[in-house]
């Protein structure tokens, strides 16, 4: 072999190898469609209904209002579901909480969960539920400690009902109930 075919074989060569390292590497920085979605976070305030029943005063307590929510929309690196956690606030302001014998209380807390979901990127998910099962109460404004009869906070939990559009923003409703279908919700969850 002479020096002029040699010298043509290793160009050859040196070329065949750069292009399939090039491409390698250039696929290999390539994100996967879920990944390059990356988290999506929204804050939003849901409706929030239910009861509560204070075995202290005998009564049911109902409360209305609005919840603070922040979500955190996360498709995973398998491409086929999402991780939703939840953020919860609960201002006292924000909601309405009198029993059936007309006692009013102030309805409070914050908790957070999360739940894993099928999700196929491009498609909205179905609805998930998101269980966050204390952290919030219910206590008697005012309410004075005397020994031997006090009120103590009634403890609660929340079931979140969370629409997500194809992107992972919180589908919210200022106008919604809480028999509503088409946008996110809360319920007292009873412990």
């Amino acid at each position: 072999m002479n020096n002029s075919t040699r010298a043509r074989t290793l160009k050859m060569i040196s070329i065949i190898f750069l292009s399939l390292t090039l491409s390698v590497g250039l696929v290999s920085l390539s994100p996967s469609p879920s990944a390059a979605a990356g988290p999506t976070v929204t804050s939003a305030r849901i409706p929030i209904s239910g009861s509560v029943f204070d075995s202290q005063t005998n009564s049911t307590v109902n409360l209305s209002g609005s919840l603070h929510i922040v979500t955190r929309f996360a498709p995973q690196s398998d491409g086929v579901s999402a991780q939703v956690t939840a953020y919860a606030n609960l201002p006292s302001a924000d909601v309405v909480a009198t029993s059936d014998t007309g006692i009013s209380y102030i309805a409070l807390g914050a908790a957070n969960g999360s739940v894993i979901i099928p999700y196929q990127p491009g498609y909205p998910p179905d609805p998930c539920t998101v269980l966050l099962s204390s952290g919030f109460m219910l206590m008697i404004p005012g309410n004075p400690v005397i020994p031997g009869n006090p009120v103590t906070p009634v403890q609660f939990g929340l079931k979140l009902k969370l629409l997500f559009d194809a992107s992972g923003n919180l589908i919210t409703n200022n106008f919604c109930g809480p028999e509503s279908t088409d946008c996110s919700t809360a319920q007292v969850n009873i412990n």
